[in-house]
């Protein structure tokens, strides 16, 4: 009677276990494909052959989420396929260390594609339209100003939002209009200098193209197209990075990349 009874007890402490791995191995699953599904997991593919592997980069992906962080890029058929560490087996190499490297900015200038999907963008009289939308909002259409908004414009002139928009009503014509364009990036922090080296990229690229509806450009992301832009690091701090951003300007050009091939400046 006893050693069934110590029978038993194994029977049930096997059992338990078995339990325990079956329940960790469900949830380790569940966890591993919900990150890579959401592009949180990046692995490099090491029996995969790509048109071009950008090695060493420092990347601002244009999510306005991460900080620059040191990465691969690997490319196919004109479009990201990784990102992080990925090996170039036999693939073309490119070395861009002491580079970073920032999606093409995304200019709202010709917007039929993001009317016609919705994407949010609405036509407004310039005379009409500060201060009742952010600066930041406010996109023109007309030279000089055209793909710039009212804030970039500002701090270009380096005076306040309110003295630019009254410059800018004598210099165009009466009846301009602008794109009103509502971007992830508050007013608040632009004005206040605080918003963050990421999140100015974005303002250039990821937050734009989101609203403009174009959904592969902007970012430095899997099935994002490979339209890169390439500065050398040492040349900016990151103060003076942000004010260039600020600006809607980007630093000096240093190598380019479209549909997945690399350009000289």
């Amino acid at each position: 009677m006893k050693e069934r009874t110590i029978f038993l007890r194994k029977i049930k402490i096997v059992f338990l276990f078995g339990l325990v791995a079956l329940i960790s191995y469900c949830f380790y699953f569940f966890v591993f494909t919900s990150l890579s599904a959401e592009g949180e997991l990046q692995f490099g593919q090491t029996n995969e052959l790509y048109d071009l592997v950008i090695k060493h980069a420092l990347i601002l992906d244009g999510t306005g989420e991460k900080e620059r962080f040191r990465g691969d890029i690997a490319i196919r058929d004109g479009c990201i396929v990784e990102v992080g560490s990925v090996s170039e087996v036999d693939s073309p190499a490119f070395d861009a260390g002491g580079l970073t490297v920032m999606p093409m900015p995304v200019r709202p200038v010709n917007m039929e594609k993001a009317e016609s999907v919705g994407g949010g963008i609405l036509e407004h009289l310039l005379r009409t339209s500060y201060p009742r939308y952010p600066s930041s909002y406010l996109y023109f259409q007309d030279e000089p100003y055209c793909g710039l908004n009212l804030a970039q414009v500002a701090q270009q002139r380096g005076e306040s939002p309110q003295k630019t928009f009254y410059y800018v009503q004598k210099q165009l014509p009466a009846m301009s209009k602008i794109y009103l364009l509502p971007l992830g990036l508050a007013e608040e922090k632009l004005l206040a200098g605080t918003a963050s080296l990421q999140e100015l990229a974005a303002y250039l690229t990821g937050y734009p193209a989101k609203v403009t509806g174009n959904t592969d450009l902007g970012m430095i992301k899997p099935n994002y197209k490979a339209d890169l832009y390439f500065f050398i690091t040492d040349d900016y701090e990151e103060e003076s990075l942000k004010q260039l951003f600020l600006k809607g300007e980007l630093p000096a050009l240093a190598l380019c990349c479209k549909k997945g091939q690399l350009l000289a400046q």
